[in-house]
């Protein structure tokens, strides 16, 4: 925990009072909840296994141990927020997120000396592949959306109040933000009329089905979309341009571009479209994938939005005939194909 207060509590945001929070607030609410306590030594252990990469197997170890310790304990308290627990489990929901991306990062090339209690090898090679891991990601905080909604009127009154406004209010985005949108506002609008396009065909031509059908078509081949599926889809990409608003404004803060799991409305199923590995689900979330490379130098971040990109680009590509999909993907290529790419002042540029 003492790296926690001195170090960690620091990359989580750029503001004073937010910092403050992080450091004393925060880690105070945790000697009340437990579940709360293994999540920041969960992060604390990671963040010095990715400082350390010499003692990488070091940190790792207890990291592991807290995490499994951490996920049970939340998963426990779901069906059960409180006003006592609520300020808790949001902060937790938080530290899912940063906790998952950051478990491949610090983890890179394991030794053989890693806990064998645990599965750290089928857990690693569910990360092998970028959707993967944010399929585990979206499906961890199904229930985030669902949290914030039934307990918003106790955290605006709670001790973590200024982290809300920090992460999701959005009417402080600068004046001139919807000029700066312009390039991914285009984008959205050539994704949001391809799937209504989509939604309105009676047939669409797709790979020839079987008992047993291959991997290129189940998970490539646009079907006709059901009402459900477009509702999906608009609820994705509604929230989603709310984070490209929110990325554009002087007051975007570190790890901002997270909260995208957390906007989605669980009812609408986006996540699991997404685990069913939809070709549309795909495409979306290969936009997101822009948002996070804007957001590179976060250290749970690092390169996931450019790996995703290209994790997504590569999956499509199995099904060769699928031009528009390809097509559907030109912008999140062009925003990652051009040196470093871009950063959180011209994303939307």
């Amino acid at each position: 925990m003492r790296h926690f207060v001195t170090e960690t509590y620091l990359t989580f945001s750029r503001t004073n009072s937010i910092q403050d929070m992080w450091r004393t607030t925060i880690p105070k609410m945790a000697s009340d909840h437990p579940f709360m306590m293994h999540g920041l030594l969960n992060i604390s252990a990671l963040h010095l296994a990715f400082l350390n990469p010499a003692k990488r197997d070091l940190y790792l170890a207890p990291a592991i141990r807290h995490h499994e310790i951490f996920l049970s304990l939340y998963r426990s308290k779901l069906h059960d927020i409180t006003p006592d627990n609520c300020s808790a489990m949001f902060i937790c929901s938080s530290l899912i997120s940063i906790c998952t991306l950051a478990f491949p990062i610090c983890s890179n090339n394991p030794s053989p000396s890693m806990p064998s209690g645990y599965s750290y090898r089928q857990q690693q090679q569910q990360f092998d592949s970028p959707i993967q891991l944010a399929s585990s990601l979206f499906t961890l905080l199904q229930g985030a959306f669902t949290l914030l909604r039934i307990s918003w009127h106790w955290l605006e009154d709670s001790a973590i109040s200024a982290l809300l406004t920090n992460r999701f209010q959005f009417c402080e985005v600068e004046s001139n933000a919807k000029i700066r949108l312009h390039s991914s506002d285009s984008a959205f609008r050539v994704l949001m009329a391809r799937i209504e396009s989509i939604s309105s065909r009676s047939n669409l031509s797709s790979s020839t089905s079987s008992a047993q059908p291959s991997y290129s078509s189940r998970h490539t081949s646009p079907s006709p979309l059901s009402s459900e599926e477009l509702s999906a889809y608009n609820n994705a990409i509604s929230t989603l341009r709310d984070v490209f608003i929110l990325l554009n404004s002087s007051e975007a803060d570190n790890g901002v571009v997270l909260i995208w799991p957390f906007l989605l409305d669980a009812e609408r199923g986006f996540a699991t479209l997404l685990k069913e590995m939809r070709p549309l689900a795909l495409v979306i979330l290969a936009h997101y994938g822009v948002a996070l490379h804007a957001s590179r130098d976060d250290w749970f971040i690092g390169e996931w939005g450019r790996n995703l990109i290209l994790d997504v680009k590569k999956t499509l590509s199995l099904a060769a005939d699928e031009v528009e999909l390809q097509e559907l993907m030109a912008w999140p290529l062009e925003m990652v194909s051009n040196g470093e790419g871009p950063d959180k002042s011209d994303v939307n540029r």
